[in-house]
Order: structure tokens, then sequence, then C-alpha cells
């Protein structure tokens, strides 16, 4: 080799009051092949092999695409040339829940809408233990109206297998007795996962859009593992020991959304509702069982079983009324209002009655904010107050009602161009 030569090119950001704006290049498009590989690039996200979206090493945040909420698996439908910027916000403003501490909103090209496009792509290794990844999307956008379905799934078979040595001395009356625990196990560990986008979004007028979204996430797992040993006393067999354990979960969460957003003449001016309908079960069936056979016997002199069943089931209602307003040109009033209820069913159940546990929650939350913009030259403020007040309902026994006081005030002074 007789030279290399690297070239480098710096994400263009700039900062905003309540957020930093990336710019994505030419260059990252042409690297990148959906949302997830974009993010890769935008410094404090962090996205692994699996595409788990971290921001700042927080996963408490929340993805939206053109200021609509979505799930992360949304990510993978979009074309990394369709994506002007990413906009991430480190301070949340009242808009948002109070445990919320950040939020990624990707803004997507006006030309993007139309046409038809789509990706597809898939990973596989058959061989040993199959692991397969599955991917693809279709867009089909008109002058005013852009259909879209997405999806995703992965299926892995893994060897559950493991090795335990224990080396411990039992107390005696006379001469402390030298015991060995000696196991081995083996067995499989298969799981799939699987997560479909769907919807439309409505250009009625360049003033006015509606986007209706539905995602279906189902998820199972399966374990079996036989784990078989022998126990020892000072150097003889004593016993034959062996633990068989079966798993097996699955669950499904579905979300529907609904999007209005009125712009008015004047910039920055506009009118949200956004709703949320989330949907999820869960259930576990898992058996336990532990077997002791003494030396050369072929009869347990000692067994114990154990069944687990549990249900979980968690459905929320919310809708959210926001509206901004500026004031002249350095300052803008936003406002807002949610209201929220939740209901919560857990049933947790063995063979042994004693131990069985019935937990149900239900909550009503409202919730209103307003927040306060003001920028002057290289001094900027954004200052917010939020008030949550919620009812809880704990197995028709516990019910509490608090009101809750979420303050918080940002100032920032741009000292120059690398400097904030």
């Amino acid at each position: 080799i007789e030279d290399v030569v690297i070239t480098g090119n710096y994400v263009r950001a700039q900062e905003l009051v309540d957020r930093t704006v990336y710019e994505i290049l030419p260059e990252i498009e042409k690297t990148s092949t959906n949302g997830f590989d974009v993010l890769r690039k935008i410094p404090s996200v962090q996205v692994d092999f699996n595409n788990n979206v971290t921001l700042n090493g927080k996963s408490n945040f929340i993805i939206q695409v053109d200021g609509k909420q979505r799930d992360k698996e949304f990510l993978a439908r979009i074309l990394p040339g369709d994506i002007e910027s990413v906009e991430v916000i480190h301070n949340p403003s009242g808009r948002y829940e109070g445990d919320i501490e950040g939020v990624i909103n990707v803004v997507l090209k006006p030309e993007a809408r139309m046409g038809i496009n789509g990706l597809i792509g898939m990973q596989a290794k058959p061989i040993n233990r199959t692991t397969v990844v599955a991917i693809g999307s279709l867009d089909y956008g008109l002058e005013k109206v852009t259909f879209y379905i997405s999806g995703y799934s992965f299926i892995q078979n893994l060897n559950a297998s493991s090795e335990d040595y224990n080396r411990f001395t039992l107390p005696s009356e006379t001469v402390p007795v030298d015991s060995i625990l000696d196991m081995t196990g083996a067995g499989d560990y298969r799981i799939a996962a699987t997560a479909i986008n769907a919807g439309f979004d409505y250009y009625m007028n360049k003033n006015n859009t509606l986007s209706i979204n539905y995602s279906f996430k189902p998820f199972s797992t399966v374990i079996n593992t036989d784990n078989v040993g022998d126990i020892s006393m000072d150097g003889t067999l004593m016993n034959t020991q062996q633990n068989e354990t079966n798993i097996a979960t699955g669950s499904s969460e579905s979300n529907v959304s609904l999007f209005f957003r009125k712009k008015f003449k004047k910039p920055i001016q506009e009118f949200i509702i956004e709703s949320n309908y989330y949907f999820f079960n869960s259930s576990d069936d898992n058996d336990f069982t532990h077997l002791l056979y003494p030396m050369l016997g072929q009869i347990p002199s000692d067994s114990s079983s154990r069944h687990e069943w549990t249900i979980n089931d968690r459905d929320y209602f919310s809708t959210k009324i926001d509206y901004i307003q500026p004031i002249g040109v350095d300052m803008r009033l936003e406002a807002g209002y949610q209201f929220y209820l939740q209901w919560i069913d857990y049933n947790y159940k063995t063979h042994d009655a004693a131990n069985n546990n019935i937990y149900n929650y239900g909550e009503f939350r409202n919730a209103a904010y307003a927040s306060f913009y003001w920028k002057l030259k290289k001094f900027s403020l954004q200052n917010t107050l939020r008030i949550e007040k919620s009812q809880i309902d704990i197995n028709n026994d516990i019910h509490l009602q608090y009101t809750t006081f979420l303050p918080s005030i940002n100032i920032m002074y741009k000292l120059n161009a690398k400097h904030t």
C-alpha cells in the first residue's frame, strides 16, 4: 500500500433552546440503508446490532416521525434519502409526560411522500442453529395520501448448555465431610419476534394533516433444559440429581394512534390532537422438576415439582391536545392538556393456592402544561410547568389521589459557533 486517504464528514448541528437539529448530509444517505442506520450516526444516540435504540444510554424516551409518536420498528421502513433532519430533545417540555427523559424526532422531506418505494432484506444462518432476520416495507404515495406497511421478523434457535462444579464442606460431629456437586446441562432456547406497522398519512392541504397508524408485535420464547449431575461425599458417589426446566412465554402488543395537525398562517403556530389506544397481553407457562436418585438406583428417593401460570394484561388510552402560539418573532407560548386511562391485570398462580397473587390496577390521570420560550440574540430561555392529578385504584381496596407539580427551566447562551 502506497498511501491511504480517509475522508470524514461531521454531522452538521444547529442548537436551539429546546432541541438539537442534525442535518442529514448526502454522505450519510449513501452509507445507510434505513432509519436505524441514520440514527447510528447521530451523536448521543446509540443503536445496537438488534436495533435497540438508546438516548444517552437511557431507554425512557420516545421516537417521533414528523412529530407523530412511533415505535422504533417504524424506522425500518424509512429510506435514508427521505430524511431531512433528526431532532434530539434532551430537555423535554411539559408537552411530554414527566418521566420522559428525551425525544428523537425524524423529519421527512416533503417529496418523500410521492410515488412507490420500498425495501426488502434478509439475513440467515441456516447451519447448526438457525437464525433468520427479515425486513420489508412498501410505501405508495399519491398527491395527498401516503399508504404504507412494513414488517420485521426475527427467529433464532440456540443451544442452552451449562456446567456447574461446586465443592464445599459439610459440618460433622467428628470429621468435616467434603462434598462435591458436579452437573452438566443441555437444552434448547428458541425466540421469535415480529413487528408490523401499517397506516396512512392524509395531507388535506398544506396546513392540515391526518394520520392513522396501527402496530402489532407478537413475541415468544421457549426454553427447555435438563441438568444431570452426581453428588459425592469424601470421594464416594452418593446420589444423582436431575433438574428439568420448561419455560414458555408468549406476548403480543398492539397500538392504534390517530394524529391531527393544523397549521396557521403564522410560522410555528399550530394545533395538534393525538390519541393512542394500547393493549398488551402476555402469558407464562413454566414447569420445574427436581429428582434425587440414590447411588445406582432407578427410583427417585426424593422429588419435587412446581407449575407456574402468569397472565399479564395492560391497556391504556391517552389523548393529548397541544397548541403553540408565537408572540412576535422571538417568543412563543405552548399549552396543552392530556388525559390518560390505564388498566393492569396481573394474575400469578401455582399448584399451591397459598402462593397465588392477583393484582388489579386502574389509573385515571389529568395533566395540563404551559411553556414559554424566549430568544434574544445569543441568549434563550425555556420555562415550563406541568401539573398532573392522578386517581388510582388497586384491587378495589386501595384508593389514592395525588397531584404532582413538574416545573423546569432551561437557559442557554451561545458563546460562538462551537461553544454553547
